[in-house]
């Protein structure tokens, strides 16, 4: 292949190009590496970016960029299939992703059966787009794959990995329709916001919501809610606010709908928006007014109600409140035990309780925090 027609492949010059090859120009950009690697048919991104010049296993150089390159294309160890993805339709990808997503909304055991079916479902999502680049409906079904996937690289604490499948979600929702285009900018939105990138989160949220319109309303608010988070990291008090008001509206114009494409939007979102903001802007005395006006309706996933209850556990932890806060664990406990070794907030609320030493419930306490690894 010509470096010409390389060069146009991957939508770059051929001057840009030759000056990669030569090493005086750094490949920079992960999508457009990631193009690279399926134009010249290399197997991993390793075979491009990060040339083995040794075969000592573990001598190889490492960058920022193939760390990067090497998770977006090869997956993180967590995420690959030990077989060869084969092609699947789409529907069956389709139906297979909404199965996982369920479970990654109710079940208590969400990691561990995430853990085993994501690495399949994601291989049979990757050979369906290889084999069939063009198709819409395999597309979609692939982007919400990734999307789901990065939610579970998030929640066990592989936050660079998931911003790295957020944008090949990204760079994959060309090929599919508009929905999925937001529905791949949202979860790109969130990666931003949980790697602390701030102001990218609130210009891609933004951006999306207003791309999303009437027309998906479950993914604007959703998105509006990002944004609104993010304002307040940024110490945008007045920006906040207005975003804050505009979920309030946002909620109170959906119907019965409450899910869009795997994303979840509700009353309760508003909720746990105002809570997040007045954590992050400092005004932790509101938390317990704001949950008691508006606890978790039954509607919502029950895995999706743990930040409401690890954030009050964590105020209570901090404010000396043990029996409170403990109360809170507890109710986390019994949704899912799980949460109790993965989520951050109840890590900090136990951190906090474990110092105190609470003469009563002490022994409560450390049996939670043996359960979520911490002694």
């Amino acid at each position: 292949m010509s470096r010409r027609v390389l060069a146009a492949l991957v939508g770059r010059s051929e001057e840009w190009l030759r000056q990669v090859e030569l090493g005086t120009r750094r490949l920079d950009s992960i999508s457009v590496a990631m193009q690279l690697v399926e134009a010249l048919r290399f197997d991993q991104l390793d075979d491009l970016v990060d040339p083995r010049e040794s075969a000592g296993p573990d001598d190889r150089r490492s960058t920022a960029l193939t760390d990067e390159a090497r998770a977006g294309y090869a997956l993180p160890a967590s995420l690959r299939s030990p077989y060869a993805g084969a092609a699947t339709t789409a529907e069956s990808l389709a139906r297979d992703v909404a199965e996982l997503r369920d479970t990654w909304w109710h079940a208590s055991d969400r990691v561990a059966v995430c853990q085993h079916r994501l690495p399949q479902v994601i291989a049979a999502a990757q050979a369906g787009v290889r084999d069939d680049p063009g198709d819409e409906p395999t597309a979609a079904a692939t982007v919400d794959a990734l999307c789901l996937a990065r939610s579970y690289l998030v929640y066990v604490g592989d936050r660079r990995q998931a911003l790295v499948l957020a944008e090949r979600a990204v760079t994959l929702a060309e090929t599919a329709s508009p929905a999925s285009t937001v529905v791949a900018a949202r979860a790109l939105a969130m990666s931003y916001l949980q790697n602390r990138e701030f102001h990218l989160a609130l210009s891609i949220a933004t951006a999306a919501a207003d791309r999303a319109g009437d027309r998906l309303p479950v993914l604007r608010g959703s998105l509006l809610s990002v944004a609104a988070k993010a304002a307040s990291s940024l110490g945008e008090d007045e920006r906040a606010d207005v975003l804050i008001k505009q979920v309030r509206q946002a909620a109170a114009a959906l119907g019965s709908a409450r899910q869009q494409r795997g994303v979840w939007f509700g009353p309760s979102d508003v909720t746990l928006t105002e809570m997040t903001v007045a954590w992050t802007g400092g005004r932790r005395e509101e938390l317990p007014e704001l949950a008691l006006a508006a606890p978790p309706d039954s509607e919502m996933p029950q895995n999706l109600r743990i930040p409401y209850y690890a954030m009050i556990a964590a105020l209570c932890a901090r404010r000396r409140d043990e029996g409170t806060a403990v109360l809170q664990l507890l109710a986390i406990q019994r949704l899912s035990a799980e949460a109790l070794r993965y989520d951050r907030m109840v890590h900090t609320a136990l951190r906090d309780l474990l110092r105190t030493r609470h003469p009563v419930l002490y022994r409560e306490i450390e049996q939670l925090g043996r359960l979520a690894g911490l002694l």
